[in-house]
């Protein structure tokens, strides 16, 4: 008797199922490069993605330059916190990233320097060097950007960070 393969006719070594290969071995192969991140970690696949059919239903066709993500990179891989992601969510998405929390917004380091032009060792470094708070490391402009608009958004950004810090002051303040 034949064997029937647990995927659809042609999935085999396709970006898509090579996906979900590598997923289960760094989770289950102790001799896996990545298993100290996934498995060792308690990382694991959920029952219905162990065959490939399953996942292929839940997750479709990988597209081209995506791969498999967590949303939450604490919890296991399953159709509720997976998705396809780039090479930036991805990057957003590690467990070593640091957060930070402005005008209540909060963001890794790479998305606050994305957003507001600044690199995000630039801010790091003024966080940890130069003691700069979390508004001044992201809102301050470069002196050496590149691009001349680039600067002067920055600096219309800063200039309104700076304006609202005042009128809240001013507004704190106890008039007699």
């Amino acid at each position: 008797m034949a064997r029937v393969p647990s995927f659809p006719k042609g999935m085999f070594r396709t970006p898509t199922y090579n996906s979900w290969l590598a997923m289960r071995r760094r989770c289950y192969e102790v001799v896996n490069n990545r298993y100290q991140y996934y498995g060792a970690k308690g990382i694991k696949v959920c029952e219905r993605w162990m065959k490939f059919n399953n996942f292929l239903t839940d997750m479709g066709l990988r597209p081209e330059g995506k791969s498999i993500g967590r949303i939450d990179s604490t919890k296991d891989y399953s159709p509720d916190n997976c998705r396809w992601e780039d090479k930036y969510q991805q990057s957003n998405n590690k467990g070593d990233n640091v957060l930070l929390t402005v005008f209540g917004k909060t963001q890794t380091r790479t998305q606050w320097g994305r957003e507001f032009g600044v690199e995000a060792t630039v801010i790091r470094d003024r966080m940890e060097r130069y003691g700069w708070t979390v508004e001044q490391a992201i809102l301050h402009p470069l002196d050496n950007t590149r691009s001349a608009g680039r600067l002067a958004a920055n600096k219309l950004r800063y200039m309104m960070f700076l304006y609202i810090l005042y009128c809240g002051f001013l507004i704190g303040m106890e008039i007699k």
